[in-house]
C-alpha cells in the first residue's frame, strides 16, 4: 500500500521535543526517520549540535524502494550535505544509497544471485570514495 500521506510538523515543535527529551532523560543514540524538508533537517541538525551526541543513526527516508521520491530535491541535497556528515551510521535502502553516492552500484549477497542483497549499508570512517570523512560501503550481513 505504501505511503498514503505526509504531515510536516512545524520546526519549532521538533526543536522543542528534541530539547525536552535531551534535557529530561538524555540518550545514547538518536535515529532519524523521514525528515520531509530542508527546514526540518536543518532544525534537527542545529538542535542536536547543542548536545553531546555520541551516536547518530540516519535512516534517510528519501526514496521509496520502488524509486518514488518522498521528499523534494532540495531536502535530498540537505540530507546529503548536512545530515549525513554528522552521522555515525547511515541505513539507506538501495535507491537512497544510489542517490547518496550519485552513481549506480551492483550488490550481491555472498553466494546469492545478483540483486539478492537486501538493504544492509552503513557508513564507515577511513575509506572515503570522494573527499569526505565518511563513505558508503556495503555491509553484507545475514
Amino acid at each position: 500500500m505504501g505511503v498514503q500521506d505526509v504531515f510536516e510538523l512545524p520546526s519549532y515543535l521538533i526543536e522543542s521535543q528534541i530539547r525536552s527529551v535531551m534535557s529530561d532523560i538524555g540518550c545514547d543514540v538518536i535515529k532519524t526517520g523521514m525528515l520531509p524538508s530542508s527546514v526540518v533537517i536543518e532544525t534537527v541538525v542545529k538542535t542536536l549540535s547543542d548536545f553531546e551526541l555520541p551516536n547518530l543513526v540516519v535512516d534517510p527516508v528519501m526514496i521509496a524502494k520502488g524509486g518514488t521520491s518522498l521528499i523534494n530535491n532540495e531536502a535530498i541535497d540537505t540530507v546529503k550535505n548536512i545530515l549525513i556528515p554528522i552521522a555515525s551510521i547511515v541505513t539507506p535502502n538501495v535507491p537512497e544509497a544510489i542517490a547518496q553516492i550519485d552513481q549506480p552500484f551492483h550488490c550481491q549477497r555472498p553466494g546469492g544471485s545478483p540483486g539478492s542483497a537486501r538493504r544492509t549499508w552503513a557508513t564507515r570512517r577511513g575509506r572515503p570514495s570522494r573527499p569526505s570523512s565518511r563513505s558508503l560501503w556495503p555491509a553484507m550481513g545475514p
